[in-house]
């Protein structure tokens, strides 16, 4: 590209650094643009509208038509430029240009730019070589014999870019079907959702960029591994599916799996023998696994949480804010950009009949009453709660407990019952433990504060800071019940 102009012309070939390049700058420009169009028009900007459906313009043009159509107009250039783009480097790794059109799809364009950021500009390759890639042999020489490749070994393209590209494919769309009929259909999140499909993705993307390039390094191979993690990842929170919590709880579980997988895909790829023999079997074995858990389903695991905290005021000044409180005024903590945040409780009536409803960022909790023993227990069930949580977890109930220290002092502890239906739970539990854990500690210390402090004034509920709107708003557990709080 000899000046910017370039950027609009369909001739030529660009090579990788010059496509990855000029594609990082003209995302940096677009994403500033977009940032001052929003600011122009009074709306916060949200860079996780470029992967979920949820905030997407596409779903909320109504909102704002001249908002979104200026964002729209705007970005008709950068899509020209794209398109030139990416027709040239496929030009240049010797692929059709037709297929830049892919470039306009949702979600395909990131795989489709990944594929041509790695793929090296195609050489014609020298005489000199045995067929299938068995190396230089002398001309006239009878070629080496080979076993002739096997059906799944024979589909992997040679040139790097397309074997990226045909991995990443195969293996994103084995395992939508799997996460599909598992998760969406029959609301189950076993184990090996998480372990052997990660794990046989990043084989088979490793086995791939490696079987027809024995020397390539295990680094390599390992970033093709991961690689496929982030773009599927990606594609959850593109077709609405999961939302950033959900994807950040995930990642380290994920991440985990993928080195050895990666480790094992390029080991065997190197080997012709054990890649006709054992490729096929670990390519087959990570949707059977997935199908047990689905075959035989999974217990949800019960469980407990329990928080404390010290309040310098007698356990009945206490107990009076324990049962209900006003809105909470702290500013919330970065956690709760991954969890539903609680607001306030209200309670009608004060007996065991009672009925009380504790409010949060996405809804409310109902929960009735079983022990009212004042000023030492509160234990309730739960009626109901926030739509969605019920596919992760089942929320059984909660107690407070008050203790009298004989100093003046009341240590209130509170505890939640549930249920987790992720799996596995040795690896979930951490996080639930994480998230209830501030959720308590937000009701806990707020009443401390307005126990401590009687007379303080207590004024309504701040709303919500952009940065917990925008990753709320991802997730359909933790999306607000009315836009935010109340």
């Amino acid at each position: 590209m000899k000046h910017a102009l370039d950027l609009f012309r369909f001739e030529g070939r660009v090579t990788r650094r010059q496509y990855v390049a000029a594609g990082v700058v003209l995302f940096a420009i677009k994403y500033a643009i977009d940032h001052l169009v929003s600011f122009a028009f009074g709306h916060p900007w949200n860079p996780l509208m470029y992967v979920s459906p949820r905030l997407s313009p596409l779903f909320r043009f109504q909102a704002d038509a001249r908002y979104w159509t200026t964002l729209t107009l705007l970005s008709l250039p950068f899509l020209w430029m794209g398109l030139s783009l990416t027709a040239r480097r496929l030009r240049d790794v010797e692929v059709s240009p037709f297929w830049a059109g892919l470039f306009l799809a949702p979600f395909v364009h990131f795989v489709l730019f990944t594929a041509l950021a790695v793929a090296p500009s195609r050489a014609a390759e020298p005489a000199s070589t045995a067929p299938g890639g068995g190396g230089p042999f002398r001309e006239g020489a009878p070629a080496p014999m080979t076993a002739p490749p096997r059906l799944l070994t024979r589909m992997i393209p040679r040139e790097p870019g397309l074997a990226y590209l045909f991995a990443v494919v195969t293996s994103l769309a084995a395992a939508l079907g799997c996460y599909v009929l598992t998760a969406q259909v029959n609301q189950l999140f076993g184990s090996m959702l998480f372990i052997a499909l990660p794990f046989g993705m990043s084989f088979w993307l490793a086995f791939c960029m490696t079987y027809h390039r024995p020397s390539l390094k295990f680094k390599a191979a390992w970033f093709y591994g991961a690689s496929v993690m982030l773009l599927a990842m990606l594609l959850l929170m593109t077709l609405g599916f999961e939302g950033m919590a959900c994807v950040v709880m995930a990642t380290p579980i994920i991440a985990l799996v993928t080195f050895p997988a990666s480790w094992l895909g390029w080991r065997v790829a190197r080997d012709r023998r054990l890649a006709d023999r054992v490729a096929p079997i670990i390519v087959m074995l990570m949707p059977l696994l997935v199908g047990v858990d689905l075959a035989h389903g999974l217990a949800p695991a019960p469980l407990a949480v329990s928080s404390r905290v010290l309040i310098h005021a007698p356990r009945e000044t206490v107990w009076k804010n324990v049962i209900a409180f006003p809105p909470i005024t702290t500013p919330p903590a970065p956690i709760f950009a991954l969890v539903a945040m609680p607001l306030e409780a209200r309670i009608d009536g004060h007996d065991p009949g009672a009925t009380r409803r504790c409010i949060f960022t996405n809804g409310e909790f109902v929960e009735p009453i079983q022990v009212w023993d004042a000023p030492r227990e509160l234990r309730f069930g739960v009626e109901s709660m926030p739509q969605n949580i019920d596919e992760y977890a089942s929320i059984d109930g909660g107690q407070f407990l008050l203790t009298d220290n004989g100093d003046g002092t009341t240590t209130l502890e509170g505890t939640t019952w549930y249920r987790l239906k992720v799996f596995p739970v040795a690896y979930w539990r951490s996080w639930t433990g994480i998230f209830l854990h501030a959720i308590h500690l937000r009701v806990l210390e707020h009443i401390a504060r307005i126990s401590e402090h009687p007379e303080a004034a207590v004024a309504a509920a701040p709303p919500q800071p952009a940065w917990m709107q925008a990753a709320n708003e991802t997730c359909a557990c933790t999306r607000h019940a009315s836009g935010g709080a109340r």
